[in-house]
Parts: C-alpha cells; structure tokens; sequence
C-alpha cells in the first residue's frame, strides 16, 4: 500500500489501481476515478494558470453535485484551502465568510454564479472551465499541505 500523506492523495491513489471503478455517484451523474483525476487536474492547473496562489482560501458555492467534488479535488490539487459557502446561507452569512478569508474568487455551479457575483470578484462555474478547456495546461501543481478552515451556520 502506498503512503499518502494528502487526502486527495488518498483518494486519487485509487485511479492508478481502479480507473475504471465508481468514485463518486450523484444526481447529476457519475464520475470514475479516472474521470475524477483528470477533471480535477484539469481545474488545478487551470487555477494555477490562472494566478491562484498556493494556500489561498477559495469559497465554494456548490449544491451537492459531482461538480461539488471535483472542485473539493481541484483546490487541494492546487495547493490551495476551501471552504464551503452553503448556496441556502443568507447572503449576509456569505458575505461575513468571503469578506473573513479575503476571498477574490470562488468555484461556484452555473446554478449559484449569481451570489457568486456579488460576493467576488472573479467566480468560476467549474462545469465550464472543465469543459471549455481543450488543451492540457502546463502548469505545475504546488506540493502544499494546508487544512481546511470550517465556519459554522451562525
């Protein structure tokens, strides 16, 4: 068995023994380990591409969803933190949360880019970033191992 030290380390571990096996199953469909390995690289690389600095805090907007995971992924990939913003949160509540973590940008679903944008000023809809982008990005993904930071509903 392999050492991992990261918990995407642990799951993704699973793509090179299982590929083809079910990681996870939602409502709006289903994600093998491989396809869950190479949508969220996918979205790593774009972030880094994009200037996301290792260790940033990055809110996610999510329903529960397959896109919810990929993003989860994606982040720790990056070498960044997350935090969950609960779409069915008052908006004060997201403001506090994004205004608390300096939060510049934020993963959202198509559903949720309207909260999105008044909370930040750069959200990403990750069901478009991983499907508009054609090419393999080039940028390497950060070795950082940060925790993430979890508010309470008050």
């Amino acid at each position: 068995m392999q050492k991992v030290s990261c918990i995407h380390e642990a799951i993704l571990g699973n793509r090179a023994r299982n590929p083809d096996l079910l990681a996870v199953s939602a409502w709006d469909g289903d994600l093998t380990y491989l396809d869950l390995d190479r949508l969220s690289s996918l979205l790593a690389k774009y972030l880094c591409a994009s200037g996301l600095p290792p260790k940033t805090i990055v809110p996610l907007c999510f329903e529960k969803s397959k896109w919810a995971i990929v993003a989860v992924l994606g982040v720790l990939r990056a070498g960044a933190a997350y935090v969950f913003v609960d779409p069915c949160f008052p908006h004060a509540r997201m403001r506090v949360i994004c205004e608390d973590i300096g939060a510049w940008t934020m993963l959202c679903s198509a559903k949720n880019i309207p909260q999105a944008i008044e909370l930040v000023d750069q959200p990403i809809v990750v069901q478009t970033v991983v499907k508009e982008t054609t090419k393999d990005l080039s940028a390497e993904l950060p070795s950082v191992k940060i925790l993430d930071p979890v508010y309470n509903s008050k």
